[in-house]
């Protein structure tokens, strides 16, 4: 997904800008699409575009907002701190949380730390890196033993984290890339050489298919 994003806005600058949009000297790709919205439609439908953007961005920050909390409140404080905390105050801390979270995401985007654009390269990275390969593996061939989606998680969290300190942010595209495509290889030769699932869990896993 950031890989796209990264191509389709480098596109859109070369289609309608002569010069990227610059800020204390440093080009400024979070403006590219804003500024192209702004220049190049006409206001209803830049009212619509704003409506949608808006929706799509409060629905990703609730789904954030309630996994957050309830990681917290329910499997971290009530789960191992604090098991005999009652519903009511589980329910209580969750929508205190809520609101802090509410809160710390306001001043992120109020003040644009660009720490936070590093994060999410990173973190992005890392995920696919982790789990597509084994979770592909998984659904679509028997063969795959745990060592092997162990091995290929490893695979794609050492190469994300590795190559994006390695080459820089500005290359975190291409570290992300090779994060993702590298494990597909690494699953398969390290399930072929160590014990497979067994056959009573493999025809649990697969029946009806």
């Amino acid at each position: 997904m950031i890989t796209f994003a990264a191509y389709f806005t480098g596109a859109m600058a070369h289609i309608f800008y002569d010069k990227i949009p610059l800020v204390a000297g440093k080009p400024a790709f979070d403006r590219i699409i804003p500024g192209l919205l702004t220049s190049q439609l006409p206001e209803a439908l830049m009212a619509l575009i704003l409506l949608l953007v808006l929706s799509a961005s409060m629905s990703t920050l609730s789904s954030l907002v309630l996994v957050s909390a309830s990681a917290i409140a329910i499997d971290m404080y009530k789960g191992h701190i604090n098991p005999k905390i009652s519903k009511t105050g589980s329910l209580a801390m969750m929508r205190f949380l809520s609101g802090v979270f509410v809160v710390i995401s306001y001043f992120i985007a109020r003040h644009e730390f660009t720490l936070i654009v590093t994060l999410m390269s990173l973190s992005w990275g890392a995920v696919a890196g982790s789990f597509m390969a084994p979770f592909l593996y998984g659904l679509y061939w028997k063969r795959t033993s745990r060592a092997g989606a162990v091995a290929g998680m490893a695979a794609g969290l050492l190469l994300a984290v590795g190559l994006f300190f390695l080459w820089g942010p500005d290359k975190s595209p291409i570290a992300s890339t090779v994060a993702m495509v590298a494990p597909f290889a690494v699953v398969p030769l390290v399930s072929l050489c160590t014990k497979p699932v067994s056959n009573t869990v493999v025809d649990k896993a697969f029946k009806g298919i």
